[in-house]
């Protein structure tokens, strides 16, 4: 057989060789019937080209199954935030209505002198300039009330898809302070900021930090609860590429063997019916999907290492991406 005749023969086998190595698997190759090497050389690439074929249908078939189930995930996630934020303000509701009572006491009782002073019978320019001073009062309380419902409201909403922005991270500090005011008050704990002056921005999300703080303060809440000295300390500082949040407790601190396993989820170590164990974890996963890092750290590496109890840091990156 000549050169050429033999390179005729080949070239079907060649050709079908490049189209399968560049991803062609429907190509096939004729079998010219001849039963010599040329076609079974045809024969087997055919049946590789087809085997290739069916795989990469498995492969695809399981990616898309792959990618329902992560984008099945991630709705479960957002439920969760948004289930565990639920939690927080249920566990918030005595506080909060007694933080809504006191404007409505207020509206209520300038209302009823008021109306008093407006009766005719007792109508005179001493009694209205105080009616003036009575309404204006109720409305700065209307104004409170509304301020509350607002702060409740943006807090509640779902927004898991928030793009991160600058956030000034004493304001957020400040206003999961207030929705805990009245539950601190009711359990009569010292609670102090100690925020740092000009403090830079973090590139964060407000609503969910705040929660990630909700959770926190949650927490130290009840670790001070059966203590003597019922204390809780929330602080912000920066350094050169991050800014921190910290929120310290006087409780009886985390035991060495639980250390390891506190942001696990449904892992908690209070009394059965009293905690999901779902807050440390949603807090370490919403601050870790902020870019940052939530740590239980050593006493010896806290601000105040003289003294007892929990600290918790929360890690965010810089918004300015300045070095001080």
């Amino acid at each position: 057989m000549s050169d050429g005749s033999s390179y005729a023969r080949i070239e079907p086998a060649l050709q079908l060789m490049v189209e399968i190595a560049s991803g062609n698997l429907e190509a096939r190759g004729e079998l010219v019937g001849g039963g010599d090497a040329m076609d079974a050389l045809v024969g087997g690439l055919n049946m590789l080209a087809e085997e290739l074929s069916g795989r990469l249908d498995e492969l695809q078939e399981a990616n898309q199954e792959l990618q329902q189930a992560n984008r099945e995930l991630k709705e479960m996630q957002v439920q969760l935030v948004q289930s565990a934020k639920m939690a927080s303000l249920g566990s918030m509701a005595t506080g909060i209505a007694h933080e809504l009572n006191q404007p409505l006491s207020a509206i209520r009782m300038d209302a009823e002198m008021s109306l008093e002073h407006l009766d005719p019978k007792s109508l005179n320019t001493a009694n209205l300039d105080d009616t003036r001073g009575a309404l204006a009062h109720i409305l700065a309380q209307v104004d409170r009330a509304a301020e509350i419902v607002s702060h409740l409201r943006t807090f509640g909403r779902q927004d898991v898809a928030d793009a991160l922005a600058p956030t000034d991270l004493d304001l957020v500090v400040r206003n999961a302070h207030a929705l805990f005011t009245q539950q601190l008050r009711l359990a009569d704990v010292d609670a102090q900021l100690e925020l740092a002056p000009d403090c830079p921005p973090a590139l964060a999300s407000a609503n969910r930090l705040e929660q990630v703080l909700i959770n926190l303060l949650s927490n130290a809440l009840h670790a001070v609860s059966n203590c003597a000295v019922k204390e809780i300390r929330l602080r912000t500082f920066a350094d050169d590429s991050s800014v921190f949040v910290e929120v310290e407790d006087s409780g009886p601190g985390v035991p060495a063997s639980i250390r390891g396993r506190i942001f696990e989820p449904f892992f908690t170590s209070k009394p059965e019916g009293e905690g999901t164990g779902l807050g440390l974890a949603i807090s370490f996963g919403i601050v870790r999907d902020l870019g940052g890092e939530l740590e239980l750290i050593d006493r010896d590496d806290a601000r105040s290492p003289d003294r007892d109890g929990a600290v918790f840091r929360v890690r965010l990156p810089r918004a300015d991406g300045l070095k001080t």
